[in-house]
C-alpha cells in the first residue's frame, strides 16, 4: 500500500466530512476513488477498477437480488 497518498486520501476526507460514521451511504463515486488505495488488501487476482471488481465479484447480482427480495418482503401493519 502506499502510505502517503492513503494519509493524503484520508485528510481530504476529513476535511470533506466524508471520513466519520455516517448514517446516509457515501456516493458510488467515494467507493471508486477509495478503491485502488485499498485494492493491495484485496485477495489475488483482483480487479483493476472498482466497477470491474463489482462485477467480477457477483456484488451487483447480490445487490440485486437483495433488493429483489425486500421487495417482495411484505411490510409490517402497525396494529
Amino acid at each position: 500500500m502506499n502510505a502517503a497518498l492513503l494519509a493524503r486520501y484520508r485528510r481530504r476526507m476529513r476535511k470533506r466530512g466524508d471520513y466519520a460514521w455516517r448514517s446516509e451511504a457515501l456516493p458510488l463515486e467515494h467507493a471508486r476513488e477509495a478503491y485502488p488505495l485499498y485494492r493491495p488488501l484485496l485477495p489475488r487476482p483482483v480487479a483493476a477498477s472498482f466497477d470491474q471488481w463489482c462485477a467480477e465479484s457477483g456484488l451487483i447480482h447480490t445487490i440485486d437480488r437483495a433488493f429483489a427480495a425486500l421487495a417482495d418482503t411484505p411490510t409490517a401493519r402497525p396494529r
